[in-house]
């Protein structure tokens, strides 16, 4: 299907807007999404960290070294990955 645009001009005739059918309008934006999702899976890298780069709320990160802290001091028992999963009935899943 041929792309029927229309243009709107300003006083001097230098095209200002472009007037596109809705269907095609929408024809555009799902293949741009597409184009979109190729590039981000182009760009993907399973080796890398991804939090690289973001950085933590204050708060959560205090909560987070003091959770540290108490585990190594022995104040906090942590349960091996299975033993929760067993618990969740996620036996499965590990």
């Amino acid at each position: 299907m041929a792309i029927q645009e229309r243009y709107i001009v300003d006083a001097l005739g230098h095209r200002i807007a472009v007037v596109l059918d809705t269907a095609e309008y929408e024809r555009l934006l799902e293949e741009l999404e597409e184009l979109r999702e190729r590039d981000e899976m182009r760009n993907y890298d399973p080796t890398k960290d991804p939090d690289e780069g973001l950085t933590l709320r204050a708060d959560f990160r205090a909560k987070l070294l003091q959770q540290e802290a108490a585990y190594k001091a022995g104040e906090l028992k942590g349960k091996p990955l299975e033993q929760v999963a067993s618990e969740l009935g996620l036996d499965d899943d590990v």
